[in-house]
């Protein structure tokens, strides 16, 4: 090493974890947060937190690209526009409905495996990739959906009670055919 026409330049391979969040409070004083659409073209609104490391055989190529070795400006600049692009390319494939329930869980795998993909081949490995927090939808989106789930279980309800009432009946022809055998 000669300090004269060389230079050392470390990078970090241990695990970084960035936060993208509207609350001002935490990470940054200003709005991160990552906006996204469904399938029926619905703005989803969410604070996305995501945690990775650099494979340390890959640094040389990491750094060789981006001349950075700022793993926060790489997160916040390169990182972050593919976050965005992965929640934006899987969530325009499902419903807005799906994405607020159920199918969260399944919205974050799929993004974490285009992620792994896509930065992968720069030596970044997605460790873990979370929605924090309720989705954030506009307010007429989110009471509309609330009705429909209300109107389900209501639903579910009204099932339950016809099969308790079939039930009960049931039993009321059961005894009486009872009572009537045991009279005869």
């Amino acid at each position: 090493y000669n300090p004269l026409t060389e230079q050392i330049i470390l990078f970090p391979t241990s695990v970084q974890n960035v936060v993208w969040t509207k609350d001002p409070h935490e990470g940054n004083s200003r709005d991160e947060s990552i906006t996204f659409s469904s399938q029926e073209g619905v703005n989803i609104n969410s604070d996305i937190g995501l945690g990775f490391h650099i494979e340390a055989k890959m640094a040389l190529h990491l750094y060789l690209r981006f001349r950075k070795n700022d793993l926060a400006d790489l997160a916040d600049t390169y990182v972050r526009n593919a976050v965005r692009e992965g929640f934006s390319i899987e969530a325009s494939q499902m419903p807005v409905q799906e994405i607020y329930g159920s199918g969260k869980g399944k919205l974050v795998v799929n993004v974490q495996k285009r992620l792994q993909d896509q930065l992968g081949k720069d030596g970044f490995v997605i460790d873990q990739l979370t929605i924090n927090g309720a989705l954030r939808l506009p307010e007429n989106v989110a009471t509309a959906i609330n009705r429909a789930m209300e109107a389900t279980q209501l639903s579910i309800q009204a099932e339950n009670r016809v099969r308790q009432v079939k039930a009960e009946a049931e039993q009321a022809i059961t005894a009486a055919h009872g009572a009537a055998e045991a009279a005869r």
